[in-house]
């Protein structure tokens, strides 16, 4: 009994003092992580990340600091305020210290606040969201984003906005000096006089410290006044590519491509494999111009029409030709190079040689009204392939009717042929009056024309005038028929109820 006694009181004094222990390390391990604070890295109040104490911004700054000097071979130092928000686990304190400016430096002043303070007391954590900044080369990376970081030089204002610094006074200058000399070599290469030329935005450099993410040689310098960004995207054209899809799969309007390239003007003109801006320029400043310009100008000879009832309406006879005049005009042309915008004005204008005028006799010879006001079927065996009306985007002014290639083509109404030739996208065509220029009907992308047709001949319903072809605008054999009342096309389907 003695003897479990005695081993009994050894093992509660050890079980107490390790109880003991853990109590001890238990309220130190609290005590250390109830002081622990975090810190919302933050760079002229924009916050960056968050960060676990001031020595690893610290060296961050000075390795930043280091490298930088040694690229610009010129001393650098803190240009923005780089600020520390402090979060403990039982609430939230603004220590607005500098780490750039020297160790415990407080830069806050009395009473500041961060917007962790307007949240309940007891918060226990940094806003949610930002990245945790863990090692030295993560801080370094964050602060490059917006540097805060600056060295002596030369700042470009536009209406006493900071917009871009240069090391050199002379080349900060020069910058301005280009541009304009740029804009009045353009109107040289017109053909134009400078009479004027000036910048419409107040402009000054300034010997400043210049924030190293705005520090810029001079060339770039240049393109970032005359664009207003020096950020520029590209896409380039594929195949099928239009201005509507290119500018609808990128978030734009066909409007804001076009600004961003003055150049082209519709989808005809882009090609695959052509390089397109997708961001408009919008420049800091405008260059405002007044160019004189003299050219020659073509004066038309007027027409003098003399009409002969002998001749049919698509018969004109030049009886004496016209010859074209010639001016000197000199113009004032204003610009703006931010919008493009021109005005001008004449101001003088000499003629060098009057036009003389040209006479042609016309036609007046009315079509005999041989149709009967109903129709026949042109193509007996062709299939209607496509309707009158709206397709897609192209409103169709007739009916297509298939059939294979030389397949005879019938006229559909007695009367007179007013055409007989190739008509742009209609290829080989003809035209028949059927009466006084009331109705005409129309056959197009015919293969060829009846034997010894000609313009002026007469035709009966049903007589043979031609074969069906692809010549023109088509996409393979068929007629493009056309029904026309008094010069307006009509859907020729309302003369054929059965069909």
């Amino acid at each position: 009994m003695s003897m479990i006694n005695l081993l009994k009181k050894p093992q509660a004094k050890i079980i107490a003092a390790v109880v003991a222990a853990f109590l001890v390390v238990g309220w130190t391990a609290y005590t250390v992580m109830a002081g622990r604070a975090t810190y919302v890295l933050e760079v002229n109040g924009q916050a960056l990340g968050v960060v676990q104490g001031k020595a690893i911004v610290r060296a961050a700054l000075a390795e930043l600091k280091a490298e930088a000097s040694k690229d610009l071979g010129r001393p650098v130092r803190a240009g923005r305020q780089v600020a520390l928000v402090r979060y403990t686990s039982s609430a939230a304190e603004t220590e607005a210290t500098a780490p750039g400016t020297g160790a415990g430096q407080t830069g806050g002043k009395p009473g500041q606040t961060s917007a962790a303070q307007g949240q309940a007391n007891g918060a226990a954590t940094a806003p949610q969201g930002l990245a945790e900044l863990s090692n030295s080369a993560a801080v370094r990376e964050a602060l490059r984003t917006l540097s805060p970081l600056a060295t002596d030089g030369f700042m470009i204002k536009i209406e006493g906005q900071d917009v871009v610094g240069l090391l050199n006074k002379d080349e900060a200058q020069a910058v301005v000096d280009e541009l304009k000399a740029e804009e009045a070599m353009r109107i040289k290469q017109r053909g134009g006089s400078v009479a004027s030329l000036e910048i419409e935005q107040r402009v000054t450099v300034e010997a400043a410290p210049i924030p190293l993410d705005k520090l810029r040689a001079k060339d770039e310098a240049k393109r970032i006044l005359a664009r207003g960004t020096d950020k520029i995207e590209t896409y380039v054209v594929s195949r099928g590519d239009s201005l509507w899809t290119i500018a609808n799969r990128h978030g734009m309007t066909v409007d804001t491509l076009l600004k961003a390239n003055p150049e082209i003007r519709n989808s005809a003109t882009i090609s695959p494999g052509q390089k397109l801006n997708l961001i408009a320029a919008s420049p800091y400043i405008s260059i405002v111009s007044v160019e004189v310009k003299t050219v020659k100008e073509w004066i038309p000879f007027p027409v003098q029409v003399v009409e002969d009832a002998t001749l049919w309406p698509w018969q004109v006879v030049v009886q004496q030709p016209g010859v074209g005049g010639q001016k000197e005009v000199t113009y004032r042309i204003e610009r703006r190079t931010s919008d493009r915008q021109q005005k001008t004005s004449v101001l003088s204008e000499r003629i060098l040689s009057e036009p003389k005028v040209q006479v042609e006799v016309h036609g007046t010879k009315r079509a005999p009204d041989l149709g009967t006001g109903t129709l026949y079927w042109p193509v007996p065996t062709g299939r209607l392939t496509s309707g009158f009306g709206w397709r897609r985007l192209n409103y169709h002014t007739g009916i297509d009717l298939g059939a294979p290639r030389g397949t005879e083509v019938s006229a559909a109404d007695g009367g007179t042929i007013v055409f007989l030739g190739t008509k742009g996208r209609y290829g080989r065509t003809i035209m028949i009056d059927h009466g006084g220029g009331h109705i005409v009907t129309l056959y197009g992308h015919l293969n060829g024309f009846a034997a010894g047709l000609t313009e002026g001949s007469t035709v009966q319903k049903g007589q043979l005038i031609g074969y069906v072809g692809s010549s023109g605008n088509s996409t393979g054999p068929h007629l493009h028929f056309e029904v026309r009342i008094d010069g307006k096309p009509v859907n020729p389907l309302t003369y054929y109820p059965a069909r």
